[in-house]
């Protein structure tokens, strides 16, 4: 009789309308005012999606009007952003309402939602994180290496070929370990455990964003530049090192947090966090456009053809024979930016590679 009682559909609706964890000692549910850092999270969620989608709008202005010509980075670059939007988009609609809150304080029958639109974005992110990574180790060879296979070279492609197994991997299985599929849900569904797909995730994630992080400094401080040009095109590149932060945050607590019960709790610590991840990396990938934009956005009148040609030809005549031509020294005084296709063919980097960049493993 008990358990025909417990089985009933009022009983069940009592336990759909209550916690979705049992609480505390001392603690009383509170559906109404749950608490947690939501707002944390909205605000998070709007600032790195504004950030990067202006980056993104720089980026595509360089290299659609400036350099018109675009390049298989720029591709997946783009497409990067989208699945950033996408999985936005996907948190909005099934994580917000309950992640950040203790889960003493959500009601168990949202958490057949939460959950499904949990293991959406685990899926998403994986491919959306090597899509992005995969433009930002394309653009370092087109910068650093665009006509010569070496160390650098096959440096990049490496770290492209393991994160692609790396994140293939992390899919697959979250795919063919949880019965809950893309169109039908099931509150019978059993998924691989969030946590510990997300430690592992975390863990290589992070090594990786240190070795792209890593990877061009060699080459950087190998510049026959002066010490503060070589420090500004270093820390360029070094906006790599917030998204490092971010996952490394996440890693801590992705282990301090690792046998709770909370996943509400556990899930939002992600997400707070996953955003300003995804969103440095697309913004690492959009900055060495920036110089350029910013240069022909607000650059002075240039002076007229008749006295550069007349006034100037002793100087250009000895760049030429340095093999570095005059927009190359131009490009070295700004900085840093990408470089055109015309100093592809020279087999010249942004920096004037040929002339300019001591490269031990040049001389192998």
């Amino acid at each position: 009789m008990t358990s025909a009682n417990s089985s009933s559909p009022e009983a069940i609706q009592r336990l759909l309308d209550g916690p979705a964890l049992t609480p505390p000692a001392g603690v009383e549910p509170d559906f109404e005012n749950p608490g947690g850092f939501k707002g944390t999270i909205v605000g998070f969620e709007v600032l790195f999606m504004v950030i990067s989608s202006l980056a993104m709008i720089v980026r595509l202005y360089t290299r659609l009007r400036i350099y018109k010509k675009v390049k298989l980075d720029d591709y997946l670059a783009v497409l990067g952003w989208f699945g950033y939007l996408w999985l936005l988009i996907t948190s909005v609609r099934g994580l917000n309402e309950s992640s950040g809150i203790h889960q003493w304080n959500v009601q168990a029958k949202k958490m057949e939602g939460f959950l499904y639109h949990l293991h959406i974005i685990v899926i998403m992110y994986g491919i959306d994180m090597f899509t992005i990574k995969f433009s930002i180790l394309l653009q370092y060879v087109a910068l650093f290496s665009p006509s010569r296979r070496d160390t650098f070279f096959w440096s990049c492609y490496f770290l492209i070929g393991l994160n692609f197994v790396t994140y293939t991997t992390f899919v697959i299985l979250e795919i063919i370990t949880c019965q809950t599929t893309l169109y039908t849900r099931s509150q019978r569904s059993r998924c691989m455990d969030f946590r510990t797909v997300n430690l592992a995730t975390v863990a290589v994630n992070t090594a990786s964003h240190i070795a792209i992080l890593l990877l061009p400094q060699a080459i950087i401080w190998r510049l026959r530049l002066t010490f503060s040009k070589r420090l500004g095109i270093s820390l360029v590149f070094a906006v790599a090192l917030l998204a490092c932060v971010a996952s490394v945050v996440r890693l801590y607590y992705a282990i301090t947090q690792e046998k709770s019960s909370d996943i509400t709790w556990y899930v939002g610590l992600n997400i707070v966090l996953i955003y300003p991840e995804i969103g440095f990396a697309i913004i690492t990938s959009c900055l060495p456009s920036f110089p350029k934009f910013f240069r022909t956005i607000f650059k002075p009148p240039s002076p007229p053809v008749v006295a550069s040609k007349y006034f100037f030809p002793t100087h250009e005549r000895s760049l030429g024979r340095q093999g570095t031509p005059l927009d190359s020294v131009d490009r070295l005084a700004a900085g840093i930016e990408m470089q055109t296709p015309s100093s592809v063919r020279k087999g010249e980097t942004m920096f004037g590679e040929a002339d300019f960049v001591e490269r031990s493993d040049s001389r192998r």
